[in-house]
């Protein structure tokens, strides 16, 4: 999160190595550093470690956190039928049933 990418947290943590002799290098367990102390952001509501404001972070609205890519995504609504290739109004008596995972549209 943050407007960080991998190549600049390298870089940071070189500079870093380079300026200090006390680099914190995290257990896997706790993987994140806020500046005092090795954390992890496993709480359901802060899963994401924001590398800007080095604290756990919650997702943005109307996105969700993709755990496999560790980022957020944009939630899909009911009302997007853009990804069915098979939605045709001709004929139609009635419309899809929306997957019960999806949100409704923001007001």
């Amino acid at each position: 999160m943050g407007n960080i990418n991998l190549d600049d947290v390298i870089e940071e943590y070189y500079q870093r190595s380079i300026q200090y002799h006390n680099v914190t290098n995290c257990p896997l367990d706790f993987p994140f550093y806020d500046g005092q102390q090795c954390m992890n952001c496993s709480s359901p509501s802060l899963p994401l470690f924001n590398m800007q404001t080095k604290a756990c972070d919650a997702c943005p609205f109307d996105t969700s956190v993709d755990l496999d890519l560790r980022k957020c995504i944009p939630m899909p609504h009911n009302s997007d039928y853009t990804k069915s290739n098979n939605y045709n109004l001709d004929g139609a008596t009635s419309l899809p049933t929306p997957d019960p995972k999806l949100t409704p549209c923001p007001r």
